[in-house]
């Protein structure tokens, strides 16, 4: 599993950044914070849905979106997409049910087992 924090020079740590996200990634985000369909992103970009599918899977260069920091949950979502699991995969490996899961990337509720799996 991915560190949900990194060591800094100092013996702290640090939660990701949105410098720390690739461009892929800062458009995954993008559409979470809307809670959006990715047929709905496509139509939002003007683009047809294999396009914006694309993007999001890293098989074409996408465009680049600004997101004014990330919220914990958010954090969580990345590191699980740089985990390659899905939601319900990370909840078996911890213990939970997916939509537990879904309400601690959503920012509902942060589960200390999602902190804890992340932070080992």
């Amino acid at each position: 599993p991915r560190r949900l924090v990194r060591e800094t020079g100092g013996g702290g740590a640090r939660s990701l950044l949105e410098e720390d996200l690739t461009a892929r990634e800062r458009l995954i985000v993008s559409r979470h914070r809307r809670r959006e369909r990715a047929e709905k992103a496509a139509e939002r970009w003007a683009v047809p849905a294999e396009t914006y599918l694309r993007w999001e899977e890293g098989r074409a260069p996408c465009p680049e979106v600004k997101l004014r920091g990330l919220t914990q949950g958010e954090q969580f979502l990345i590191l699980r997409l740089r985990a390659g699991l899905s939601r319900g995969e990370l909840g078996r490996a911890v213990g939970l049910r997916e939509q537990d899961v879904t309400r601690t990337e959503e920012d509902a509720s942060i589960n200390k087992k999602i902190v804890e799996y992340f932070s080992r």
